[in-house]
C-alpha cells in the first residue's frame, strides 16, 4: 500500500511540474518575485530549468559539469551520484566555487526534456532538508 501511495504521489508532483512548468521549490522557501522558478531562503538559492533535450542522462551530466566550471571560475569538481530515489534517471554533481560555496546540480532526462535543479549554499551551511527533498520529488517525478 505504501508502494502505491508512493507511485501516487511521484505521478501527482510530474503531473504538477509538467502542468505548471515549474518545480515545486522547498517548502517554507520564498518564491523570487517574477522568476516562477527560483526559491531562496538564508543565503541558499535553489532554481528550476527545464529545456529540450536529444541526449541521455550521461550527456547531461557532461554538458552541465562543463557548463558549472566555464561559467564559475575556480569552481571545483568534487563528486557526481545517482539520486537515491531514482538511480540511472537523475544525479547530482557536487562543485565548490573558489569562495567556498557549495553547488548542488541535480539533473534528469525524460521524454526529450533536460530537467535541472541548481541548489547553491554558503560554506560550511548543511544541506537543507527542504532542498533535498524537493530536488528528489520533482527530479524522479520526471521520469514516472
Amino acid at each position: 500500500m505504501r508502494t502505491l501511495q508512493s507511485t501516487i504521489a511521484t505521478c501527482a508532483v510530474a503531473l504538477l511540474c509538467a502542468c505548471a512548468n515549474q518545480s515545486a521549490g522547498p517548502a517554507g522557501w520564498q518564491l523570487q518575485s517574477g522568476t516562477g522558478n527560483a526559491w531562496t531562503s538564508g543565503g541558499q538559492q535553489y532554481v528550476y530549468t527545464k529545456k529540450a533535450f536529444a541526449g541521455t542522462l550521461q550527456d547531461l551530466a557532461s554538458q552541465e559539469a562543463v557548463n558549472v566550471v566555464l561559467q564559475h571560475r575556480g569552481s571545483k569538481f568534487q563528486r557526481s551520484v545517482p539520486l537515491t530515489g531514482c538511480p540511472g534517471h537523475a544525479a547530482i554533481a557536487s562543485f565548490r566555487f573558489a569562495d567556498g560555496t557549495v553547488l548542488q546540480e541535480g539533473f534528469a532526462v525524460a521524454n526529450g526534456q533536460a530537467f535541472t535543479i541548481a541548489y547553491s549554499r554558503p560554506s560550511g551551511a548543511a544541506v537543507d532538508p527542504a532542498a533535498a527533498d524537493a530536488m528528489q520529488r520533482t527530479l524522479c517525478g520526471t521520469v514516472g
